[in-house]
């Protein structure tokens, strides 16, 4: 018997074989036939699988394994063919019973080698794969289930959203018709400016419910625009200034004196520094520091959030999710080994290109929110988060460039990763 280079057995282990395969076997159903698709070769495995003998189907074709819309087909004389011209032909459909119920067969017919000028022949080997048809057609069911329902909540919040513009507008309006009434109070002037900035606020709350259902349908997009860093970091404090003093918080930050510009979506880029400094100032004991820096250099712009809190080590990643969140990650392997019982939290966020991601990040006693957003032009209808542009940094090379495949609107959250430097 011939063998491959890269296989070898005895004569004694392919006798073994064979008759465990035609005779004991009954998991697998073994069927020989020759070019005109009669069955010359029938095996144990067969006649349990499908409840046939071998004196009813010796002689007869193959298509009575078939079902009949197939046999209308013809992809039993398909099959055969497709094994004469390949080699193989794979086979996962259902056949019939004796009895007329159905199994979901899965293997395979194979040409058979013949001498030189004889007419092909061919093996048929296949299993009951019932219970995993069975298995796959119930998660079909549920992804279609899921999938309904998921419309459904995207209709519902849009209707939401959409009913949530109405009476905004009249605030809004009675808001403009303060601001104009002559000889106003001086004390007026902050209140005033606080109601315009945080109604601005929620028109974008509003705007970010309807982006929810476009995401989903596809019809998302992001409105780049050429802004100042600083000056998107100035607005998400001063809207978090009025929270940290009632927290009797200090706000320090420490920016570049030479402005940054940046093209980016403002508006997904102020939300994700809110939530990033709403976060700080929750968490923060009160009397605390929170320090807001920034820096940026060839291909990024690094914004990090610091704070005085402290946390447990008991609570356990992710730190984030769409709709909950925890308020602590777990202790590093460093600070579980020493013994100390010094408390130590985290919280780091790093955004590059494309999705963002939120990587959990242990330090020891105080608290930081690192932020990483890649920077690069764009090329042809490709789109990059961010581009940063500063009197002596270099423009990302255009090779480097690559499509965006989701918004930065927001954050998802991996493993903790207790690397003591952040890396992009």
């Amino acid at each position: 018997m011939a063998q491959g280079p890269n296989s070898h057995w005895t004569a004694e282990q392919a006798a073994a074989f064979s008759e465990l395969m035609l005779h004991d076997t009954r998991q697998y159903g073994i069927v020989f036939y020759e070019h005109d698709y009669r069955i010359s070769g029938w095996s144990e495995g067969a006649w349990f699988l499908t409840g046939w003998t071998a004196d009813e189907v010796l002689g007869q074709t193959t298509a009575m394994l078939f079902v009949p819309e197939d046999r209308e087909r013809k992809l039993d004389e398909h099959e055969a063919n497709t094994a004469r011209i390949v080699g193989v032909a794979e086979d996962e459909r259902w056949h019939m019973r004796k009895d007329g119920s159905r199994l979901w067969s899965s293997g395979v017919s194979i040409l058979l080698p013949a001498p030189g000028g004889a007419p092909p022949r061919f093996v048929k080997i296949f299993r009951d794969a019932t219970h995993l048809r069975s298995r796959m057609k119930y998660l079909e069911n549920v992804l279609q289930d899921c999938s309904a329902q998921q419309n459904e909540k995207n209709v519902f919040i849009g209707t939401i959203a959409h009913e949530m513009r109405n009476p905004l507008a009249p605030l809004k309006t009675g808001l403009e018709l303060m601001k104009r009434l002559p000889g106003g109070d001086p004390r007026q002037a902050q209140p005033i400016l606080i109601m315009d900035r945080q109604i601005g606020f929620l028109e974008r709350l509003v705007e970010d419910l309807v982006d929810l259902t476009r995401v989903q349908t596809g019809k998302m997009s992001i409105a780049y625009e050429c802004i100042r860093l600083q000056d998107c970091l100035f607005e998400a404090i001063d809207s978090c200034r009025s929270a940290a003093q009632a927290r009797n918080l200090s706000l320090v930050d420490v920016l570049p004196p030479m402005p940054i510009e940046i093209e980016v979506d403002s508006r997904r880029l102020l939300q994700v520094f809110l939530n990033l400094l709403n976060n700080a100032i929750k968490y923060t004991p009160e009397g605390g520091t929170v320090w807001i820096t920034a820096t940026a250099d060839q291909t990024h712009f690094v914004c990090n959030f610091k704070d005085t809190a402290r946390a447990s080590a008991r609570s356990c990643c992710p730190a984030f999710s769409r709709y909950s969140r925890r308020q602590t990650i777990p202790a590093p392997p460093a600070a579980r080994d020493s013994g100390s019982d010094s408390p130590w939290s985290g919280r780091s966020c790093r955004c590059t290109r494309g999705p963002s991601r939120c990587v959990a990040k242990a330090r020891a006693a105080a608290a930081s929110s690192w932020c990483a957003f890649r920077c690069g032009g764009r090329m042809g209808r490709s789109r990059n988060p961010c581009r940063c542009r500063t009197g002596a940094l270099e423009r990302t090379p255009r090779s480097a460039h690559h499509p965006v495949t989701a918004p930065l609107l927001a954050l998802d959250v991996s493993a903790a990763n207790f690397a003591s430097t952040p890396r992009v």
